[in-house]
């Protein structure tokens, strides 16, 4: 049925206005585009962009190939807060039949397209970009682009293969300097926006809110508390943790470790908590409500061995938690080292665990470090001011349209 819709709807609006739909489109419409949804932080950015654009008068719909994993951030999570989605497979894994598959592929697409008629395209996924070209040429909507992160191939095919459209949004300096070296786009069409969060949700909580929090997770209320919020993947390095905290009981300090999210990794972790010793002060929460684990929290830590733009960052100096994270991409904007949190190399056991060990045996450190992540954290990167800033961008896109258009 909603396959002769779309056809319907694009021979309606091919006869209207001679295949141009951006003649038709409705005032204030985007089009999100990925690959698929996952329990990463491109999902949630989508879900957070899309809901404060809302609230400022913006249409915005989803195009993916639905959810991959076990996790809430579902098409129907979408659906719920009134952003239409659409369920496409913008890639082929089988080589053999992609050449053939591609032209109806992009066809199909465009049915889409033709039905919702919108002002412009957001790509959030590289591999979508080429489908976003494709609309531009064939309906002269327009598309810009975000970069998520730097570990994307950028080999001569893929270079071929990738389009960034009108504007480029880098999420931190680090993807910006990627998107001139690797890709060769313009320094004047890279435009760089930090990921933000709700500040009225990420908060810090009042004592009866932490209390409850902890209880939750069955925390001992006389040690202090490390979470990781991530993936139980081997990217996240949660062995890390583990061995930070055989290095701390060590030296006499004994903390709790909440690991929160799911992934192949779960049952390794279980075991090597259970021959260390240390199960008992490993809480395995799942998919759970992040904002309650930060509340439970002394310290949040990711000692991946690569990120992006980790949004559990940000959440948490949200919420008045001192963070610890490696160096690596988007670590310089986020974490003002020994004033909001701590940097680390990559790998590293010894400095997580020394860097907890200061936090959690100077109070006063730990009580500047709090004020100033929540103050770091509204400044830089709030909600509001992630959403109007990518509100600026498609309107100075859609002004240069118009410009053209009149011409």
């Amino acid at each position: 049925d909603q396959e002769e819709k779309l056809h319907h709807v694009s021979d309606v609006a091919d006869e209207n206005s001679g295949g141009n739909c951006s003649m038709k489109s409705a005032e204030r419409s985007v089009i999100f585009l990925a690959k698929h949804l996952d329990s990463g932080g491109v999902t949630t950015h989508m879900m957070t962009l899309a809901k404060g654009l809302q609230v400022r008068g913006w249409k915005v719909s989803l195009v993916s190939a639905g959810a991959v994993g076990n996790h809430h951030h579902t098409p129907e999570w979408f659906e719920t807060e009134g952003i239409r989605h659409y369920h496409f497979e913008f890639v082929k894994d089988d080589p053999v039949h992609t050449l053939a598959w591609y032209p109806i592929s992009l066809l199909r697409f465009r049915r889409i397209i033709d039905a919702e008629r919108p002002n412009l395209l957001h790509v959030h996924w590289r591999s979508t970009s080429l489908y976003a070209k494709f609309i531009e040429l064939t309906r002269g909507i327009p598309f810009v682009s975000t970069l998520h992160s730097n570990n994307i191939p950028a080999g001569f095919f893929f270079r071929t293969v990738s389009f960034w459209g009108e504007r480029a949004i880098a999420i931190s300096s680090e993807t910006r300097e990627y998107l001139k070296s690797a890709f060769g786009v313009s320094a004047s069409k890279i435009v760089t926006i930090f990921h933000g969060v709700d500040t009225t949700r990420f908060r810090v909580p009042d004592l009866e809110e932490r209390a409850r929090a902890r209880a939750r997770f069955g925390i001992v209320p006389e040690l202090p508390v490390v979470s990781l919020v991530g993936r139980l993947e081997p990217v996240k390095r949660h062995d890390l943790a583990l061995k930070a905290m055989l290095h701390l009981r060590k030296r006499g300090l004994e903390i709790q470790l909440i690991f929160a999210g799911e992934g192949s990794l779960r049952r390794k972790l279980e075991e090597t908590c259970i021959e260390w010793g240390i199960r008992h002060r490993v809480h395995f929460v799942g998919f759970t409500d992040v904002r309650e684990v930060y509340w439970a929290s002394d310290i949040c830590i990711l000692p991946s061995d690569n990120e992006g733009f980790p949004m559990t960052m940000v959440e948490a100096m949200a919420c008045g938690v001192p963070v610890i994270r490696t160096i690596g991409p988007g670590a310089n904007d986020q974490v003002q080292d020994g004033v909001t949190g701590y940097l680390i190399p990559p790998g590293d056991s010894k400095a997580l665990a020394d860097r907890i060990a200061n936090l959690i045996t100077n109070p006063d450190v730990h009580s500047r470090f709090s004020q100033a992540a929540k103050l770091y954290a509204e400044q830089h990167f709030s909600h509001a001011r992630m959403v109007e800033q990518t509100i600026s961008v498609y309107e100075s896109v859609l002004a240069n349209v118009r410009a053209i258009s009149s011409a």
